[in-house]
C-alpha cells in the first residue's frame, strides 16, 4: 500500500472501532520495505491530528516497580 493509501484507511478503522467501542492496537509491519518506517509515522501523525488516536499511556504502565514488589527489572 502507498502512504497515502495507508492514510485514507486508518482513519476509516479507527472510526468504524471507535463507534463499536472496540480498542484498537497498532503494530509495526512490512518492515522489510525500506521506507515503512515513514508510511507508519505519518499515518500515526495524521490519525492524532484528527483526533482518532488516544495516545495517552495509563500512569500505572509508565511507573517504574516498587522495591521489593518482586518484579524484576529488565533492563
Amino acid at each position: 500500500m502507498t502512504q497515502d493509501e495507508v492514510c485514507q484507511r486508518d482513519p476509516v478503522i479507527c472510526e468504524e472501532c471507535r463507534a463499536r467501542n472496540v480498542p484498537i492496537a497498532m503494530v509495526s509491519s512490512g518492515g522489510f520495505e525500506s521506507g515503512s518506517d515513514v508510511v507508519l509515522a505519518t499515518s500515526i501523525l495524521n490519525l492524532r491530528r484528527q483526533r482518532l488516536l488516544d495516545t495517552e499511556v495509563p500512569s500505572a504502565i509508565c511507573e517504574p516497580p516498587n522495591e521489593g514488589s518482586g518484579k524484576k527489572d529488565m533492563g
